[in-house]
């Protein structure tokens, strides 16, 4: 690998909210060949919407790489990025690199910002923290460059509760944008449910189509599912659906779900 090189219009702000990750992104961000200026922790800061906020106001520098604390992001993750933002000549007010989960497969994004572009941007409290962002700079004339390339990968301690809350939050997004790819989740779901009788996909199966029967455009604490929870444990103490344990999402872990 070559040597780093520091940036100097360059800063990175790493998004924490107590995960166990944070120490290790932070190794991997010493670890890139484009190195910012500075690397910041902003946190504790909830709901999304609020902690974005505060990114946004402490911006100083021309451009911005936003990192969440359960991101992994691979060596020349910030040199593709910065490369692909100021090599542009259109009006992009930020690049944005794939973020792959062992679990979940393409999640989302890894972003890198011009400063002078949403430094202003007051996000609402809403699902979607980003593509309400996108939306938002795409009406005042600037749009996101999307690369192609695996920039990070997701870290998460993936229990049962949170397979079954991820998908539905993703369901309930998917139903306030309109999301045109619901269809897909669901077959992908139904699919690896049946070809692998993994009660773990059963989970997430359920969990995305009872999202999209409960759209909901607000940010949520992390426990905002726990009455929901504790009626799918009742069910798998009744027998009624399956019972998932470790091995289940090992598995799905291992072979991804998309």
């Amino acid at each position: 690998m070559p040597n780093p090189t520091t940036i100097n219009d360059l800063e990175c702000f790493v998004m924490s909210c107590g995960e166990p990750t944070v120490d290790e992104c932070l190794a991997r961000i010493e670890k890139q060949t484009y190195l910012p200026k500075r690397t910041t922790v902003i946190e504790g800061k909830t709901p999304l919407h609020e902690s974005i906020n505060a990114l946004h106001e402490a911006m100083s520098l021309p451009i911005v790489v936003k990192v969440d604390a359960d991101m992994m992001c691979k060596p020349r993750c910030f040199e593709r990025l910065y490369t692909a933002l100021r090599g542009s000549s259109k009006n992009y007010y930020a690049s944005a690199g794939i973020l792959i989960d062992p679990f979940l497969g393409r999640i989302g994004a890894i972003h890198m910002m011009q400063s002078k572009l949403v430094k202003s941007v007051q996000i609402p409290n809403i699902i979607g923290c980003d593509r309400w962002l996108r939306s938002h700079m795409l009406k005042l004339g600037y749009e996101l460059l999307e690369l192609k390339a695996t920039c990070a990968e997701h870290w998460c301690d993936w229990s049962a509760k949170a397979v079954f809350a991820r998908h539905v939050r993703v369901g309930q997004k998917d139903a306030y944008y309109s999301g045109k790819h619901y269809l897909t989740w669901i077959s992908s779901l139904r699919d690896k449910w049946i070809t692998t009788n993994n009660p773990a996909c059963y989970l997430a199966f359920i969990g995305y189509c009872y999202g999209l029967l409960t759209q909901d455009s607000n940010e949520k604490h992390p426990d905002f599912i726990n009455k929901e929870w504790g009626q799918i444990e009742d069910l798998m103490e009744l027998g009624v659906i399956p019972k998932v344990k470790d091995k289940h999402l090992l598995v799905l872990k291992n072979g991804g779900n998309r």
